[in-house]
């Protein structure tokens, strides 16, 4: 496929590619595995995630619990706070995404198509068979 954006890293003794994550506005995603000891734990956000990020636009956009357990999550200020309804499980692990810095209101921009063949080129200069 033309355009197809990867990274080509090294497992399991082969060379692998990991597609880039296409997405109609510019974000940064993270997850992290934040360990659960109350029915509302509340956990620092990066501070580096919090820096590449627009101000008020990183939300919880995933959860998961190892545990069958009611689980709401939300982004206050720089922390997350995490409510447990139910069986306390061991952790949760949270997705976040925020808007790349500098790129608010970005969203699916406009090109000609002499800028799509020429973005299809500088991808495809170092594509492998």
């Amino acid at each position: 496929m033309p355009g197809d954006k990867q990274a080509i890293v090294a497992a399991l003794g082969e060379f692998v590619g990991l597609y880039c994550l296409e997405a109609p506005d510019v974000r940064f995603e993270d997850v992290r595995r934040i360990p659960i000891t109350n029915v509302q734990t509340t956990w620092a956000l990066d501070p580096l995630f919090l820096e590449v990020c627009e101000a008020g636009t990183i939300d919880a956009v995933g959860v998961s619990s190892p545990a069958p357990t009611l689980v709401g999550v939300e982004v206050v200020g720089e922390s997350l706070r995490i409510r447990i309804d139910g069986e306390l499980p061991p952790y949760v692990v949270v997705k976040l995404s925020g808007v790349r810095k500098g790129r608010q209101g970005v969203r699916f921009p406009r090109h000609t198509p002499e800028q799509m063949l020429a973005n299809e080129r500088f991808w495809n200069q170092a594509r492998c068979s």
